[in-house]
């Protein structure tokens, strides 16, 4: 099956160490577990979720065994677009249908099939019965005329043949991925940018997986920022259910992963071309960009990018560039800590008139309305570590760096 590799940055050894022991447990749950295992992949954005599940799946390829076969989903690319959690079934038969000819009992497999297949059919049909049909279309792709949405009312209405279907597909479903994969073999599936999706719709995937899915040979990869789930919880249960996003993980998912921070001198490593001439061996500088990206290198990266943007603007105005450690940490905070920003933006004058050593270190302490600030620990935490080398000592440096910042802004 091929699959359209993404570019993503090279791993490094550990990585290939995390994807052969997790590849090694996918493979050993086939006889110790029935029916499917998930195990979350858990990171936050830009932390190299994508990069570990290639490694992983790079490690099936190698063992070139038929009984193990892999899929993909993106589900970004239908959160908003459909119902994603048949966008996620729909995927699963349709790379499996393209990957037929691999299939040992190709007869059995067919029938089976065709009858999964028709049962969802049928059932996203029901679904769209109970929508009005401008819903219908939006939410499950489904276009329904209103002579055909009150024939399979009638239909379901009388027998209610969507309750058979529902309770019937997690068999089917089952015997159908048995017959690709064979008894002893799993079919593995990558979920990819769930933590890109909407916080409920995340969720409407993990309980897909657990309504129709959880009875198959399979091993779901779950690549996502385990707040996001979280949030999808508060949203969906908080009001009814005392359940948090911990239990709900815990109901949800049979292994945790997280994918740990890179380290200093490999995140540095790894930027170090992207990066203005004038610092690039800066050890104060490079400790303040990684920290305030909180070791995370796609938020380093921007960072990288908006300062090298700055930089061009900075020269056409002829500003000085000593004041370049005291700009690289307020634009960490504009891009990490946008609400403290913009009320530093909104009350900078009132900064001026106050006799201070370090007006940002000021700004959070000494003004009362600014609780909520204080309360957030990582703000709290890079102002004062940074305050020694970004130290924001005069008036006419935070004029100058707000200015930029604002040009920044409005030409990104």
């Amino acid at each position: 099956m091929q699959f359209g590799d993404r570019p993503h940055p090279q791993p490094g050894a550990e990585f290939d160490t995390y994807a052969t022991h997790l590849a090694d447990i996918a493979r050993e749950v086939t006889d110790e577990s029935e029916g499917a295992f998930t195990i979350g992949i858990f990171g936050s954005w830009g932390s190299g979720k994508t990069t570990l599940m290639r490694l992983i799946e790079k490690k099936f390829k190698e063992l070139n065994d038929p009984q193990y076969k892999y899929i993909w989903f993106n589900a970004w690319k239908y959160d908003g677009k459909e119902a994603i959690w048949n966008a996620l079934i729909q995927t699963i038969l349709l790379e499996m249908k393209e990957d037929e000819k691999n299939v040992a009992d190709i007869d059995t497999w067919r029938q089976t099939y065709d009858m999964v297949e028709s049962n969802m059919n049928l059932y996203v049909h029901y679904l769209a019965t109970q929508l009005p049909g401008s819903l219908a279309k939006k939410y499950l792709g489904v276009e329904l005329s209103p002579d055909k949405l009150k024939e399979l009312n009638n239909l379901y209405t009388v027998d209610r043949k969507h309750y058979k279907i529902v309770n019937r597909f997690e068999d089917d479903f089952k015997q159908l991925v048995k017959n690709y994969v064979t008894e002893a073999g799993k079919l593995i599936v990558f979920i990819d940018d769930l933590d890109r999706c909407l916080p409920e719709n995340a969720i409407t995937v993990l309980e897909a997986i657990k309504l129709y899915l959880d009875n198959a040979n399979c091993v779901f990869f779950i690549g996502v920022d385990k707040t996001i789930i979280e949030q999808g919880v508060r949203k969906r249960y908080l009001a009814s259910l005392k359940i948090t996003g911990k239990d709900y993980i815990e109901k949800m998912i049979q292994l945790d992963f997280y994918v740990p921070d890179k380290p200093e001198a490999e995140l540095r490593k790894l930027l170090r071309g992207r990066i203005a001439r004038q610092w690039v061996n800066d050890d104060e500088m490079w400790k303040m960009i990684v920290q305030g990206s909180n070791y995370n290198i796609r938020k380093a990266k921007r960072f990288l990018h908006s300062f090298n943007l700055i930089d061009r603007i900075a020269d056409n105005l002829g500003i000085e560039k000593i004041i370049y450690p005291k700009l690289s940490r307020i634009l960490l905070i504009q891009m990490n800590f946008p609400d403290f920003f913009a009320e530093l933006v909104r009350k900078y004058k009132l900064i001026l008139e106050k006799k201070s050593i370090d007006m940002l270190t000021t700004f959070l302490g000494d003004f009362p309305e600014n609780t909520k600030f204080r309360d957030n620990v990582e703000l709290s935490e890079f102002i004062n570590c940074s305050s020694h080398y970004g130290m924001i000592d005069n008036c006419q440096d935070l004029e100058v760096i707000l200015q930029l910042l604002r040009t920044n802004a409005q030409t990104s």
